[in-house]
């Protein structure tokens, strides 16, 4: 607990589980190279966590960020040791599941933000079907898109259950 009180006074205790719960909702794998932290140049500034480059999330539909950050976020998997730490980020994490992360909240938003490019999906399509990168080209034809936003869709709704069950 003193250590644990060490670290609530360098770190935005709410921002870092803010930040790690979005990050395993939207179950993005490529979190580990894309940290972004930041600081108030004062005194009492704390550390806090901007989500920066979400690509890879929606993706995947069973990725466990959870699990992944305890072990790869060494300052989120030790914070994990303490009971105050834990109980308040599992509060947090499902007070989210049975509100902000709810499908009849985040499946209209994503209906939405797709209706909003949609017009632009062939434009995009015409302009970098030929950039490749990794072996992987820009997207073929609307069809792909239409899946890709299917596919999202069914994660989006899916994804609450899959997380309360890893963090049981």
């Amino acid at each position: 607990d003193a250590n644990y009180q060490v670290v609530a006074g360098m770190v935005d205790i709410d921002n870092i589980i803010d930040y790690v719960v979005a990050q395993a909702f939207i179950g993005n794998t490529s979190w580990v190279h894309n940290i972004r932290a930041w600081r108030p140049r004062t005194p009492d500034g704390k550390w806090q966590w901007l989500l920066f480059d979400l690509d890879r999330g929606f993706r995947t539909i069973n990725f466990d960020a959870v699990a992944d950050m305890a072990d790869r976020f060494l300052l989120f998997g030790s914070l994990l040791e303490n009971q105050s730490f834990r109980d308040l980020f599992l509060i947090r994490f499902l007070d989210y599941l049975n509100d902000v992360f709810l499908p009849d909240r985040t499946v209209p938003i994503l209906d939405s933000m797709a209706a909003n490019i949609e017009m632009e999906i062939p434009h995009h399509i015409e302009r970098w079907k030929t950039h490749c990168n990794r072996r992987v080209c820009g997207i073929p034809a609307v069809q792909h898109w239409e899946n890709n936003v299917s596919a999202m869709r069914n994660i989006v709704q899916s994804r609450p259950d899959i997380v309360r069950q890893q963090l049981l």
